[in-house]
C-alpha cells in the first residue's frame, strides 16, 4: 500500500481536526475578568472560540489594508 492510499484510509476511518494551511504562533493576551467573560459570552453566541474572535479583531482593526484579510 502506498503512503497516499494509507492517508486516504486513515482519513475515512478517523477524521481528525481540520488542518490549516498556514502556521499559527501562540501568543498571550491579558484581559481583565469582565472582558474575558464578555468575550466568552459573545463567542458562545456566535459559536466561535475566544481565539477566533481575537484573531478576527486583529485582522479587522490592525491589519486592515496591509495585505491581510479584513
Amino acid at each position: 500500500m502506498t503512503e497516499q492510499e494509507i492517508q486516504q484510509v486513515q482519513g475515512r476511518l478517523a477524521p481528525g481536526p481540520k488542518r490549516r494551511r498556514r502556521s499559527l504562533v501562540e501568543t498571550g493576551v491579558m484581559l481583565d475578568l469582565a472582558e474575558r467573560q464578555a468575550l466568552d459570552a459573545v463567542a458562545g453566541e456566535l459559536g466561535k472560540s475566544r481565539s477566533a474572535l481575537i484573531r478576527e479583531a486583529v485582522q479587522r482593526v490592525w491589519l486592515k489594508g496591509k495585505g491581510k484579510k479584513a
